[in-house]
């Protein structure tokens, strides 16, 4: 949809541990979901309409013990962030990923980006921090 914009990407995952993963991360999909699956020997669990600022979604949780559905509370993200924003200039903790989360967000983007241009399996090179600061 971006006509020669890259707004899509597909990557599949293999952690240290043997666990593997797939992600598609798509920005601008016409009529896409906003869902969020993760599938595990144990159990499914799926948020249902959760990634936008729309209307609050659904969990859908299925196990061997059987299947649950939670309506989830609405929420406005917007107000969220700007309290957790006061939160961290007052040093509170707060839910929200960081500026570290998001510079590892990049070098993930990076890699990616790598992959699909060579073709190649390419590791993720997170930064190194000395004293606080990327270098």
């Amino acid at each position: 949809m971006g006509e020669g914009l890259e707004d899509n990407a597909l990557s599949p995952w293999r952690f240290p541990s043997g666990v593997t993963a797939f992600t598609h991360q798509g920005f601008a999909t016409s009529f896409g979901e906003k869902d969020i699956e993760m599938l595990g020997t144990q159990a499914t669990r799926k948020g249902v309409s959760m990634l936008d600022q729309g209307a609050p979604g659904t969990l859908e949780m299925m196990s061997a013990q059987g299947d649950e559905v939670k309506q989830m509370q609405d929420r406005n993200l917007y107000t969220d962030l700007l309290m957790q924003f006061h939160q961290a200039l007052r040093g509170e903790p707060t839910d929200m990923a960081d500026g570290e989360a998001g510079l590892k967000s990049l070098a993930v983007a990076q890699a990616i980006h790598e992959s699909e241009k060579s073709g190649e399996t390419v590791p993720v090179r997170y930064p190194q921090h000395l004293n606080g600061a990327v270098q």
